[in-house]
């Protein structure tokens, strides 16, 4: 009974568990008192100021906000989603042609070769290439 139960809780799907996560934050905007500090100039840094709290007018967000976030989320952010997007796509189509790992055993074989030791950079880059495509 307890497998079950645990199973179908890794089974959540992820916009539920997002909508959700962005419910309990609508709902933070009416429990948790707004305010802000005061912020002064110290070498060209804006920093804030100790005892300065100052409570403002709160402005909690309704079931419109609550909707409109999300569009305005994925506005806001659409550059990064797009990147990881075209980096997700390019990886994956590299690592299930066997690219990257033939590239990485490729630079190691030039490595041993020269009687050298395989470049830590080449190591760290191609290491999530190689945890992945494990067929080469």
């Amino acid at each position: 009974m307890k497998q079950k139960a645990l199973s179908r809780l890794t089974e959540i799907n992820v916009f539920v568990l997002l909508l959700g996560i962005l419910a309990v934050c609508v709902l933070f905007t009416y429990l948790i008192p707004a305010g802000e500090y005061a912020r002064i100039d110290v070498n060209g840094r804006s920093v804030v100021q100790a005892d300065s709290f100052q409570y403002t007018a709160s402005s909690p967000i309704g079931f419109m906000g609550f909707l409109n976030s999300i569009h305005s989320g994925m506005v806001d952010s659409a550059s990064i989603m797009f990147f990881v997007l075209i980096i997700g796509g390019s990886y994956g189509i590299l690592s299930a042609t066997g690219t990257m790992g033939g590239v990485h055993l490729f630079l190691d074989e030039k490595a041993r070769q020269q009687g050298k030791m395989a470049d830590p950079i080449d190591d760290a880059v191609f290491c999530g290439g190689w945890l992945v495509d494990r067929d080469v």
